[in-house]
């Protein structure tokens, strides 16, 4: 929940200070917590959308960094 060098390591005042695909919480005392949409668990790994169906019927799913892409297959439209 902290950044630094090693040396001198405070809490978070913005999302760019924290390392990794988390949320800067803006509380009384920020910490780098939580996953940003689209990711998940401790060390924040891509969801792949694409596993649970999420595109219709005639469709390819494209699971991309933190979301997904639905296409339609050739001749369809």
């Amino acid at each position: 929940g902290f950044f630094g060098d090693g040396q001198t390591c405070t809490t978070c005042t913005t999302i760019a200070q924290c390392e990794g695909q988390v949320t800067c919480t803006s509380s009384l005392d920020p910490v780098c917590d939580d996953c940003v949409a689209g990711y998940s668990g401790p060390t924040c790994q891509d969801i792949d959308e694409c596993l649970g169906s999420p595109c219709g019927p005639n469709t390819t799913c494209s699971n991309n960094p933190g979301s997904f892409t639905c296409a339609c297959l050739p001749g369809h439209s």
